[in-house]
């Protein structure tokens, strides 16, 4: 009996855990994308997801996402197998004609789909031996999102598995990441804005609303093979992912499973890049081993440290919901006692002041920036001017994000008769006002001409919709097409008015704003705060026909 018939493969009931831990905060939709590339990772992973889902055409109760009885089940989502062929191989197209055979076989909707290298947004095809990896990855998963949007899935399963995360984690270490970061991958999260407005990787609001699954976390690579011998699935082996001198990712794998002496070997760089990972690992203090310490044990320990980095999460949602005070939309009020009952956890720091950035900073959602690009000495930094015991004296600051932190204060309870002076209550975060090279984010935008080709288009397709705006990456500003006045139609259409977003200048809340020959109308939801603007611009009453949302989220995923 070989090795690999040695390793049991992955059990129905164990994939079924495996998908309740995957699963998106909404459910998992009408249809779930499976990126398949044809390696054995994705096979492995397609084939699964039909099994499980086309079981009995149900979905099992504790897979849906409703909470109706029995007598109501949710139809199974759709699985749809999606291949990118990057064109930067002589192999890449019989690669995605195997993956599409594959797919039939199993009876699943597949698609294919090219690289529109140098169209759009899109870098030119990478010349012959230029470095193309992260090129490539970015460019695929581009394609990727456009696809699972096009096919309005839910959610895109990868299969990333457990010896994937400890390469992640270790790569992570070398530059310099805490714990948070050298946990690895999650089970899901939200796709996100993307890291540049308009950029290769810019998803923007859809990417507010769209997941990424693994569920292969884990598992490791072996059991994958495993499954894939047992059910006789045939896969594509890509060799450039067994070249250690072509990339970090595989010169990690090659120690990992050869040990360190192995990397001697390496071109230099990626020698130096191995020896920063090894020095690394040794110096954390949760952890008794370096790179020689084999797979078994590293895996063991990426493992640890998600439990550990899973429970200072759920210790931050604790905070973010009992240590928040009431404030403006698009702000966050910490309070002076959540803080202090923190000030001996700097990881537990650390994850608060990245929850707080991420969702008040005008940075796209997810990106880096909005982060303070994950640097440790600026995070640590800002922790300890938040967690330093509040005075009346206590200034603004900002460090990173655009993100402004105010201290805020209270008119404390009268004892007895005698008024006090006001004392710290916490910290507010807000949109920090923009300097010249942002303020394009938050100037008056004119939306008359998007919203006629909107109308346009509603008239020839025949239905409804909506016109969406993101506007400062953080509110999503919605026209309802069909509920729009005839009478404001024509006039747009007849360049009598024209209609613009604009926003004060203390939170940078925006509002929709009809310009008509007699005067400027304010045309807010009933629901939104009455916007500053100079004297002159009218508010009119609430609008059905408009409506303004902050995006941003609070969660950890």
């Amino acid at each position: 009996m070989s090795a690999v018939r040695a390793i049991e493969p992955i059990s129905r009931g164990e994939f079924s855990k495996m998908l309740r831990r995957a699963r998106p905060p909404p459910g998992w939709g009408k249809s779930i994308a499976v990126a398949n590339s044809g390696g054995p990772d994705s096979t492995c992973l397609l084939y699964l997801l039909h099994e499980y889902f086309s079981s009995d055409g149900t979905r099992p109760e504790n897979q849906r996402n409703d909470s109706t009885s029995n007598s109501h089940q949710k139809a199974n989502p759709r699985i749809v197998s999606l291949t990118i062929d990057h064109g930067l191989q002589s192999s890449s197209a019989d690669m995605a004609a195997r993956t599409a055979r594959f797919a039939e076989s199993l009876g699943v909707e597949h698609s294919t789909t090219k690289i529109p290298w140098g169209e759009g947004v899109f870098p030119p095809l990478p010349a012959p031996g230029a470095p193309f990896e992260e090129t490539a990855r970015r460019a695929r998963y581009r394609t990727l999102f456009d696809e699972m949007t096009r096919l309005r899935a839910n959610a895109l399963a990868a299969g990333h598995h457990l010896d994937d995360q400890v390469e992640t984690g270790l790569m992570r270490l070398r530059l310099g990441s805490s714990m948070l970061g050298a946990s690895g991958m999650r089970y899901c999260r939200r796709w996100g804005m993307g890291n540049v407005v308009g950029g290769l990787d810019w998803a923007g609001v859809e990417g507010m609303r769209r997941w990424i699954v693994r569920p292969f976390l884990g598992v490791s690579k072996d059991r994958i093979l495993a499954t894939c011998e047992a059910n006789r699935l045939e896969y594509v082996v890509d060799k450039t992912n067994f070249q250690p001198e072509v990339t970090l990712r595989n010169a990690v794998r090659h120690v990992v499973k050869n040990g360190k002496e192995s990397a001697q070997s390496l071109p230099p760089k990626l020698l130096q890049d191995i020896e920063t990972i090894d020095a690394a690992l040794e110096n954390l203090p949760n952890f008794d081993g370096n790179l020689n310490s084999g797979p078994e044990r590293l895996r063991a320990f990426v493992q640890e440290m998600g439990r550990e980095v899973e429970a200072i999460e759920k210790e931050v949602d604790e905070i973010t919901h009992k240590g928040r005070l009431p404030s403006p939309i698009g702000t966050f009020l910490i309070s002076k006692e959540a803080l202090e009952g923190i000030k001996d956890k700097p990881l537990v720091q650390r994850a608060l002041v990245l929850r707080i950035l991420r969702y008040v900073s005008p940075n796209p959602w997810g990106s880096l920036k909005a982060q303070a690009k994950r640097r440790s000495a600026r995070l640590e930094e800002l922790a300890r001017c938040l967690t330093t015991p509040m005075s009346t004296s206590s200034k603004p600051f900002s460090m990173s994000s655009q993100v402004l932190w105010k201290p805020v204060l209270k008119r404390p309870k009268v004892v007895k008769g005698k008024s006090k002076g006001k004392v710290p209550a916490g910290w507010i975060a807000s949109r920090q006002p923009p300097d010249l090279q942002n303020a394009w984010s938050v100037a008056d935008r004119d939306i008359t001409e998007p919203l006629l080709q909107a109308l346009e288009a509603r008239a020839s397709e025949g239905d409804g919709g909506a016109l969406d705006i993101l506007f400062d990456c953080r509110f999503r500003i919605r026209i309802h097409l069909d509920a729009i006045p005839q009478a404001v139609i024509d006039a747009l259409a007849a360049g009598i008015t024209n209609l613009s977003i604009r926003c004060d200048k203390e939170l940078y809340y925006p509002s929709v704003v009809l310009r008509t020959p007699k005067n400027e109308v304010v045309l807010n939801p009933a629901d939104n705060p009455t916007p500053k603007f100079p004297e002159g611009i009218a508010i009119a009453k609430p609008v059905d026909w408009v409506s303004i949302e902050f995006i941003r989220t609070l969660g950890n995923i």
